[in-house]
């Protein structure tokens, strides 16, 4: 939704790519649906949100950008291969990332993307609201009474 906003506040045609087409989405919004590769090869800029920590964005899926464009990882590091990207970038085959995440995270300190002029790093930081922040001590605190009661806990890594 952040992304629709910021778009159309440019008035910017939004392209969107989902494993099921969303038509009520695309009715409240006006966005558009588009296949992968056509919202590769027809978008200024794909920012990948999603859950998974599957690779979405290769070597094959940058060659399919245009050379003018933009990719934008807010989702999992894992999600775009950070060395296709890497090529990619020092290639010239995108013009830019701005990159929220990376895979390894961080990257080793004498890793190429470092000294890219067109790469902007940010230091994971997407979560870190005031109101996210508090609302994940809250969860701590709460999954910590509950495992010391003796109660199912909220949250746990199996």
């Amino acid at each position: 939704m952040l992304t629709y906003v910021f778009a159309t506040g440019f008035n910017c045609k939004v392209l969107y790519h989902n494993r099921n087409r969303r038509p009520e989405v695309e009715a409240e919004l006006g966005v558009e649906y588009a296949s992968k590769d056509e919202l590769l090869a027809q978008s200024d800029t794909v920012i990948v949100i999603v859950s998974t920590t599957d690779v979405v964005i290769d070597a094959a899926a940058l060659k399919k950008m245009k050379p003018t464009a933009s990719l934008v990882n807010v989702a999992r590091g894992p999600t775009v291969d950070t060395e296709a990207l890497t090529a990619a970038l020092q290639a010239g085959e995108i013009a830019g990332a701005g990159l929220d995440v990376l895979d390894p995270e961080p990257p080793p300190t004498d890793h190429p993307i470092y000294s890219l002029n067109n790469v902007i790093l940010a230091p994971h930081r997407g979560s870190a609201t005031v109101k996210t922040r508090r609302a994940m001590a809250q969860l701590c605190v709460d999954n910590l009474l509950a495992g010391i009661e003796g109660r199912e806990l909220l949250a746990q890594a199996n």
